[in-house]
């Protein structure tokens, strides 16, 4: 077993979150390594580039933005004095499965003698 022990400036989790078919870094992502005693996160940098301080231990890493599927990396290993390099690949979300904007139109009550003063008011403007 791998003991959680203080973090160093050199001891950690470092990478890039990348599009599974263009390869490219995707930026504002966010990055999560948890372990049963510690959690950080962070937000990856205009080109996907991330960096986690994170004590010496085993820890699950999770990564995702909007339209991607998230991708979780499960027992990653942190030693001390060493940086693990991850990189996390995310599938882009079908555009089609995407949700399209829907209008919901609303009319509202006019029965009551307060709408109709109101309305009548607007109309006199």
């Amino acid at each position: 077993m791998i003991d959680d022990g203080p973090p160093t400036a050199d001891t950690g989790i470092r990478g890039r979150i990348v599009d599974s078919q263009t390869g490219e870094g995707l930026p504002d992502a966010i990055v999560i390594a948890r372990s049963p005693s510690v959690m950080e996160n962070t937000i990856t940098s205009d080109t996907g580039g991330y960096v986690l301080v994170v004590p010496q231990g085993r820890y699950s890493v999770l990564g995702y933005t909007d339209l991607y599927h998230g991708a979780r990396m499960p027992r990653v290993v942190v030693r001390s004095g060493r940086w693990t390099d991850l990189t996390l690949t995310l599938d882009p979300i079908d555009a089609e499965a995407v949700a399209e904007e829907v209008e919901i139109v609303y009319r509202a009550d006019t029965s009551s003698a307060a709408a109709q003063d109101q309305l009548r008011a607007a109309s006199s403007e």
